[in-house]
């Protein structure tokens, strides 16, 4: 939904009206991604999801616990500008996220949380498309096809997870929903 008004008739017309009110309370802007046909040989320094980084001089390959991070996508922050109302993000420049896709040690109980994101705010000249590091690391080390992005700002409810966890973001939901209406929000 891309406004109020429509978004209050959605959950209006729902099997949880009753709530609306309380649900219209925490909506949250949110931008939202829409994938294009993955490219070749995608200009340097654009945005896009997967494929190698553009990266700054200096910055080297993300390894957390020894774990060689996978480039999940880059993004010029001037494409996100006009998407970002709130002004939560840093206006210029390029931010670049890298996440262990293989989810190093969680067959053994390991939950850390490896990731990074890495903010770069120089000139764009500078920027070099860089070949995926070697490593020996027993497992396929995956470079995703580029697609390059566009965007549209949308407004967006909690997923169902946040609103039942304790540590949940709406805790004061919680209590407005009978056990049946649950499964009615998360679809």
């Amino acid at each position: 939904m891309t406004n109020h008004d429509e978004l209050r008739q959605h959950i209006l017309a729902s099997e949880v009206s009753e709530h609306v009110d309380a649900l219209m309370s925490i909506v949250e802007p949110a931008i939202r991604l829409t994938t294009h046909p993955p490219e070749k040989d995608p200009p340097l320094g654009n945005t896009r999801l997967g494929g190698l980084p553009d990266r700054p001089p200096g910055v080297e390959w993300p390894i957390i616990d020894g774990v060689l991070l996978e480039f999940v996508g880059q993004f010029r922050l001037e494409d996100l500008a006009p998407y970002d109302e709130e002004n939560r993000l840093p206006p210029t420049g390029m931010l670049y996220f890298f996440f262990d896709g293989m989810l190093t040690g969680y067959d053994q109980g390991e939950t850390p949380d490896r990731r990074a994101v890495i903010h770069y705010d120089g000139p764009q000249s500078t920027l070099t498309r860089r070949a995926a590091p070697d490593h020996d690391y027993g497992y396929r080390f995956e470079v995703f096809r580029p697609c390059p992005l566009s965007f549209e700002r949308v407004l967006t409810l909690p997923p169902f997870e946040e609103l039942i966890l304790p540590e949940g973001m709406h805790p004061s939901i919680l209590p407005l929903f009978r056990y049946h209406e649950w499964e009615k929000y998360a679809a």
